[in-house]
């Protein structure tokens, strides 16, 4: 990434390579509406108990007490939280992204500035003080909150600046301050005049343009609205998209998806796709384009999962809520189809990381919705999504087209698949695993009673028949390992799994195998003159004179 900074007053550029925008922030304050940060800041002091003390405190730290309407002094429209007298300080971590990572010094500048005028209104604030903390480089995915980085530095709330999924976060509080980046209303009602019945979904980048554009453009133009909830729980706040089903929309409805080329775009294209015509309007360009379908990409990929004997499951993100349940439920679906799966946790996904398990099939990858489309044509093996999985496994069902990318629906999915409810992921966690791994499922069941479960399928593939046996569950496994302990002179000899014992064998060991067996080299001196003529080369009589020592 290149950025240039400009001095205090003049509008700063950054040009980026990895992402398809640009930025000028003259005002950071007005460009984040920090203000409105820094009252959501306030309001959502209350709800933290574990803020750090600066000095101890005789009671110990106790909970603070609810804040009511009486309790507040001072601006009555400004909140009055009840504090203990060891909370002290609130630590607040401010993720960027790259792009956006030039402008977090003036950001923190900002945000002491408006959260000192607040303690100066506000009583109950000013025994507390805030630390920001900047966050860059993210484990996983920009547009996710980065939990566990934020619990590195032992965080009380967190900040998410530039564009989002809109993943709601798993424990941590969260703000969100999107942007106002800059977009031509006028270009983009003159281009929505020709599709005059249109849904418009757009990037949280442009959401403080919309209130504009939905005044230009004709009454039957709808808005997908991003709505805003607070939790009564914690205060933090999250996002949600108020989209219709495929049966509110018309035949001749277009969807129209504003923002720049990003993973939103190949989302909507697929969970609309199938419905509606769909068009993408790039304020960058100004240009209003029909994405390429990603349908029938997709559905190659769900044949080769269908092939899949050993599925890695890759763990794309640790913070979106939910994870846990859809890891748990995809171990379930796996087993139930009598296939082996193994749990990856790599961080940001590469081609090198994925091509060191040369033995895993397919990889599944657990990350938010826009993160988990990516295009693994370079990758070794395919990267599938949870969905393309569950529909690969169920084979006595078609594919109408539908798509879903969200963990609960996702998992709803497995669920009518499975015949079961839906696994929570925190009981199996403290469940052995050769407790559940032999449980038959409703999907055995039928499986069994209704077809030959050793009957070979044809391969869309490889255009031939393969084999449906299934492989040993992880109980029998542990049996056999049991009965193949060797008692001798004292000491076991315990037999492991053909799968673990090949990562375990398998290590670089350099261009030379045995370093050990060389011998140390002598320090010897060497050769004295110069490329003409060394000293203990013999002279040679030339045309020219002689040359040599």
């Amino acid at each position: 990434m290149s950025a240039a900074i400009a001095p205090t007053g003049e509008a700063a550029l950054v040009q980026t390579i990895d992402v398809p925008y640009r930025v000028e922030v003259a005002d950071a304050a007005a460009f984040f509406e920090l203000a409105n940060v820094a009252m959501s800041l306030a309001d959502l002091v209350p709800h933290l108990t574990t803020l750090a003390p600066l000095q101890s405190s005789p009671n110990g730290g106790s909970a603070p007490d609810q804040a009511t309407p009486d309790s507040r002094d001072g601006d009555a429209s400004l909140p009055q939280p009840h504090l203990p007298p060891d909370m002290k300080e609130c630590r607040v971590a401010l993720q960027f992204p790259d792009e956006l990572l030039f402008v977090s010094d003036a950001v923190v500048s900002d945000m002491f500035r408006l959260m000192d005028d607040l303690r100066e209104r506000c009583d109950s604030l000013q025994a507390i003080q805030f630390d920001f903390v900047i966050l860059a480089d993210t484990q996983y995915s920009a547009c996710c909150v980065d939990e566990v980085a934020a619990q590195h530095i032992a965080a009380n709330v967190l900040v998410h600046f530039g564009r989002s999924c809109l993943s709601q976060a798993s424990h941590m509080p969260v703000l969100f301050a999107f942007g106002n980046f800059p977009i031509d209303v006028d270009h983009v009602s003159q281009s929505l005049a020709n599709v005059p019945n249109a849904l418009v979904i757009y990037d949280v980048m442009y959401a403080h343009a919309m209130p504009t554009l939905a005044a230009k453009v004709a009454p039957t133009v709808r808005f997908a609205a991003i709505e805003r909830h607070v939790s009564s729980t914690n205060g933090s706040t999250h996002y949600t998209r108020n989209l219709p089903t495929k049966e509110d929309l018309d035949a001749d409805t277009t969807v129209v998806v504003i923002g720049p080329p990003s993973p939103l775009v190949s989302h909507y294209s697929l969970v609309f796709g199938q419905h509606s015509q769909l068009l993408h309007y790039d304020p960058l360009s100004r240009e209003c384009s029909r994405p390429r379908s990603l349908l029938m990409k997709r559905y190659a990929l769900m044949t080769k999962a269908r092939d899949a004997d050993i599925i890695g499951i890759v763990v794309g993100t640790l913070g979106v809520a939910n994870y846990v349940d859809m890891i748990a439920n995809l171990k379930k679906l796996i087993k139930s189809h009598g296939k082996k799966y193994y749990t990856f946790v790599l961080g940001k996904l590469n081609v090198a990381k994925l091509a060191n398990f040369s033995e895993i099939d397919i990889f599944v990858l657990v990350a938010c919705p826009e993160s988990s489309l990516i295009d693994s044509k370079e990758f070794y093996r395919p990267v599938v999504t949870p969905f393309e999985l569950t529909m690969a496994l169920d084979m006595s069902s078609s594919w109408t087209g539908e798509y879903r990318l969200g963990f609960t629906d996702v998992m709803h999915q497995m669920a009518e698949h499975m015949g079961d409810e839906p696994v929570d992921g925190l009981d199996q966690q403290q469940t052995p695993v050769a407790a559940i791994s032999s449980k038959p499922t409703a999907a055995d069941s039928d499986a069994e009673s209704d077809t030959d479960p050793d009957q070979p399928y044809f391969s869309l593939v490889t255009g031939t028949f393969k084999s449906r046996a299934k492989v040993e569950n992880n109980e029998t496994i542990h049996a056999k390992i049991q009965d193949l302990a060797l008692y001798k002179s004292g000491q076991v000899a315990l037999a492991s799994p053909a799968a673990a014992r090949q990562l375990q064998t398998r290590q670089w060991r350099g261009l030379e195998m045995t370093p050990s067996a060389e011998k140390s080299l002598e320090v010897v001196e060497g050769r004295f003159g110069t490329a003409a003529g060394y000293a203990d080369e013999p002279e040679v009589e030339t045309g020219k004179g002689r040359r040599g020592g």
